[in-house]
């Protein structure tokens, strides 16, 4: 059985079909949500500079609501980090569906991943960011940015400072 050059042709077109905005964030749900924090432990651990087994142990205490306090804005909570890193904080951001959290500038380096969902940035370096993704800033860079599914978005942040327009 060959392929014919039609054959070939048809499949470069299906290449570039993109699905649309919210049929992706759909499917990209669906795959993701549900996925166990703990598989980021080894990630989680290097950004933080712990050990697996202590990432283990934070990622598997945040199905405990209790583990999260009330965040900086409204939408927001933060489950601490410690011992954070000198002159920087170290927390998981959760945010809900829809939250926006306000333009702000980077003061010194940013390092985020996300552990769900995803979120899309509103200002100066527009994208989005979905489970598994990283979404480093350097400093003086600033943005905002959405919580664009159904379900929370959480992020392991290291940030050096930042500071509210």
């Amino acid at each position: 059985m060959g392929s014919s050059t039609d054959d070939l042709d048809v499949l470069e077109e299906e290449d570039h079909v993109v699905p649309a905005p919210e049929l992706r964030a759909r499917l990209l749900v669906s795959m993701n949500h549900g996925r166990p924090l703990v598989t980021f432990a080894t990630r989680v651990a290097r950004l933080y500079g712990m050990s697996v087994g202590e990432a283990k142990a934070l990622l598997g205490g945040l199905a405990d609501e209790d583990a999260w306090r009330p965040g900086p804005v409204r939408g927001f909570r933060m489950a601490d980090v410690s011992p954070a890193p000198k002159g920087g904080t170290a927390c998981l951001l959760r945010g809900s569906p829809g939250a926006t959290f306000p333009r702000h500038r980077h003061l010194g380096p940013e390092q985020v991943m996300v552990l769900q969902g995803g979120f899309r940035e509103l200002d100066q370096t527009a994208g989005e960011f979905w489970t598994g993704d990283d979404a480093p800033k350097d400093a003086g860079t600033h943005h905002s940015f959405v919580i664009v599914n159904d379900c929370d978005c959480i992020a392991a942040v290291l940030v050096q400072g930042i500071e509210f327009f």
